[in-house]
């Protein structure tokens, strides 16, 4: 029997490297994780989580028909060879170090154990040159973190997209990390907004 694999591109994820960024991982964090609709911008769906940096688990919490689903995924923190250091989730299933987590069937879990694989991997050679509309269609995709907009390549690479996007910048490494570096930055503005409204209606009330 032949084994059939869905398309990774059609499923949400949690990545733990824009988690890392945002400092979610830094000591004990409750927050929430939305998806919203591209053209709308309506939010999707929705997750809490609650990172319990002692045990180094990030617990998560969601509802879906009025069934509650709640279970921990671990986060290892690993060194790197040139120095500092980066977060994984362990897979709740196979429990291998991933960068994301794909949702399917109620539950997130590594693209291995969901059986995805990505659109080109499912074309035949001679439909590979279509890709391209897919790619061009992937950089305009958004996901909001937070409640917060960060723009998201699904189905491409960082490779991919840098080449695509970015073809003078000599350094992909240096791409990636001004793009967090300004998802950061705006993530921290926009808390700082809210905490001057919320002190402007404090004052207000009393």
């Amino acid at each position: 029997m032949r084994k059939t694999h869905t398309k990774l591109e059609d499923h949400i994820f949690l990545d733990c490297r824009i988690m890392a960024k945002l400092g979610i991982f830094r000591c004990e964090n409750i927050g929430s994780w939305e998806w919203h609709d591209i053209d709308s911008k309506e939010m999707q769906c929705c997750i809490s989580y609650w990172y319990i940096s002692d045990h180094q688990v990030l617990k998560l919490g969601y509802r879906i028909d009025n069934e509650k689903f709640k279970y921990d995924v671990n986060v290892v923190k690993t060194s790197c060879n040139y120095g500092g250091s980066r977060y994984w989730f362990r897979c709740p299933s196979c429990h291998k170090h991933v960068a994301k987590l794909y949702f399917k069937v109620c539950i997130f879990l590594c693209r291995e154990c969901h059986s995805l694989n990505y659109t080109s991997q499912q074309r035949s050679k001679h439909s590979v040159s279509n890709n391209e509309n897919d790619i061009k269609m992937a950089l305009h995709e958004n996901t909001y973190i937070n409640n917060n907009p960060y723009m998201k390549f699904e189905g491409v690479h960082y490779f991919t997209y840098t080449n695509l996007k970015f073809p003078d910048e000599k350094s992909q490494q240096k791409i990636e990390s001004d793009i967090d570096d300004a998802v950061i930055s705006l993530f921290k503005e926009l808390k700082q907004i809210q905490e001057k409204i919320d002190k402007v209606i404090n004052e207000a009330l009393h």
